[in-house]
């Protein structure tokens, strides 16, 4: 078989494998739709554990605090708390307070009087400081930390089940069928004219 043979049965098998592409786009369309719906669904459990977990510490456990540790206790969370991505968890939540600070020990005249410290804002209950293993909290945290995992996990660690990054890889096939696609759609015509009758 000569060359132009060849390059005819090539540009016979053309349409067929602009078919097969055009149908493996619209197969990676409807997964990248489901998929979409998925990230979805699981965004949902991290938003509502991350949420759950905030109404916790603000009506229940800074009170408690309050009332049992430091008047002064507040909240005060990360940027990030309740973000998603891989890596992060759901600990970027502090309860800060004013503690007082010892004083210096009076001083008998004529020496000028001791200065007065004053207290220091510190962090006094997270998951690193005072951590009492509050069972709420540790559900809410691994819950979210669950799906967190199951939307983000990178497909280079082992595991396929990462949602975002299958999107992403979804996205990459795509472009590279639809690359291939358009370059049989135009190659066909210029190949049919040396292919001969």
């Amino acid at each position: 078989m000569g060359a132009q043979e060849n390059l005819k049965t090539l540009v016979e098998s053309m349409p067929g494998g602009i078919d097969n592409l055009e149908n493996a786009l619209t197969q990676i369309d409807n997964n990248d739709k489901d998929i979409d719906t998925q990230i979805e669904a699981v965004t949902y459990v991290c938003t509502s554990a991350a949420g759950e977990l905030q109404n916790y510490l603000t009506l229940e456990k800074l009170p408690y605090i309050q009332e049992t540790v430091n008047p002064t206790a507040y909240l005060l969370y990360d940027a990030s708390f309740g973000q998603t991505g891989y890596g992060l968890a759901l600990d970027g939540w502090h309860v800060r307070a004013l503690v007082e600070q010892p004083q210096p020990p009076p001083t008998v005249p004529p020496d000028p009087p001791a200065e007065y410290v004053p207290p220091v804002d510190t962090e006094i209950y997270s998951t690193t400081v005072n951590w009492d293993g509050d069972s709420y909290i540790q559900t809410w945290m691994d819950d979210w930390a669950a799906a967190n995992d199951y939307l983000h996990r990178p497909l280079t660690s082992g595991a396929t089940y990462g949602l975002v990054p299958y999107k992403q890889n979804l996205a990459t096939a795509s472009n590279i069928l639809n690359e291939n696609k358009n370059k049989l759609e135009t190659a066909q015509p210029i190949f049919e004219k040396y292919a001969g009758p």
